[in-house]
């Protein structure tokens, strides 16, 4: 501890043991603030800027997509194998995963998809957390960027959570349509009835315009529980646009939700700094989606038949096949004011939509 640490733990030992407790708990929350600041300061200084001389393809809408993963094998195979059997290997043009130190087979896993030239794969020898493992991923994209012909750059950057599953095929043309069509700088899921901070979009699939956003005076991702929240606060601030995209009110992506919590809590993390939070928040939510347990079911389905072995080999001979998948239960959900007035009346949600479903494709309100 610095000598600024020791003399103030030295006047807090000196107090009454009721002062003392109080004391004590606002000198350790004050140290672990300025932890996170200056893991905070290391992000900006190691983020590499998107190159202004080379911000964009030919075409306009190539799409690359960075997840991290820590300690999530099963979740991130079947993450990549939607990515691959259902949307389809041609809307990315680029797969980068973070690993953040895994000790549950996911490297291997995702050396042999790299050999197969499914994967770029960032390897992380300890756990980095997510926002700084997203910072790296990017990072990576933007100095490919500087050095790839006009036809093989990137547009925009798909940030996705490890435990998220693809279900529409459409999901990144229709994306990058909203992106092109309203020069947001970010796109993603907004949440009715959010008390603050209702502009913001969820983490868990976010795609950016980096040519706007991934240079300074724009924090990057944070070393905390709300990595995004800075960078969203920062585009606002700034005049530019955050567009709302329902990626998960229109079953575009399903979130299974709490993946890599239920991982730490099951391996017994006590040192890392979401462990306590983990114990509490470890079950699947699928983000309060009447059909996500069916949805997600209907995919590893698919998966369980492709993927016979359950190897890495096999997952990687799976992506590569270019046939793809359907999941007629992914479809747009009626308005959330309708679901909630439904819920209120006691109307099984799940049953209701399949009902409704089976009468053809729903007609999107957006």
């Amino acid at each position: 501890m610095s000598s600024g640490g020791s003399a103030a733990a030295t006047r807090v030992a000196a107090r009454p043991p009721g002062l003392r407790h109080r004391a004590h708990r606002r000198l350790v929350s004050a140290l672990s603030h300025a932890r996170a600041r200056a893991r905070n300061r290391h992000e900006r200084r190691h983020r590499v800027p998107w190159p202004t001389e080379a911000a964009r393809s030919d075409a306009g809408d190539r799409v690359a997509a960075v997840v991290v993963n820590y300690g999530t094998r099963p979740l991130i195979a079947q993450l990549i194998y939607s990515m691959y059997r259902i949307v389809g290997a041609e809307r990315f043009a680029a797969i980068v995963v973070v690993d953040n130190g895994s000790r549950d087979g996911s490297v291997e896993m995702l050396d042999e998809l790299e050999r197969a030239g499914l994967v770029h794969v960032i390897r992380n020898r300890r756990h980095r957390y997510h926002g700084p493992g997203v910072n790296q991923g990017i990072s990576w994209l933007a100095r490919r960027q500087r050095a790839a012909e006009a036809d093989q750059r990137i547009d925009y950057v798909w940030v996705l959570d490890s435990d998220v599953l693809l279900l529409r095929a459409a999901v990144v043309k229709d994306a990058v349509a909203t992106l092109r069509r309203t020069g947001a700088a970010i796109i993603g899921q907004q949440f009715e009835g959010r008390v603050t901070d209702r502009e913001l979009v969820a983490l868990s699939t976010l795609m950016l315009d980096p040519s706007q956003v991934w240079r300074a005076p724009f924090p990057p991702f944070l070393d905390d529980g709300s990595p995004s929240d800075a960078l969203q606060r920062a585009v606002l601030a700034a005049g530019l646009r955050i567009e709302s995209f329902p990626f998960l009110h229109h079953s575009y992506v399903l979130h299974v939700g709490s993946g890599t919590l239920d991982q730490i809590a099951d391996r017994g993390e006590r040192g890392n700094r979401f462990y306590h939070y983990s114990l509490d928040h470890r079950a699947p939510h699928y983000n309060e989606h009447p059909l996500g347990p069916r949805l997600r079911a209907a995919v590893l389905a698919h998966y369980d038949r492709d993927v016979a072995e359950q190897d890495a080999a096999g997952l990687a001979r799976a992506c590569l096949e270019p046939a793809l998948h359907t999941i007629p239960e992914a479809q747009p959900l009626p308005p959330t004011a309708e679901l909630w007035r439904l819920h209120r009346e006691g109307v099984d949600l799940g049953d209701y939509l399949m009902r409704l479903f089976a009468q053809g494709p729903a007609v999107p309100e957006r």
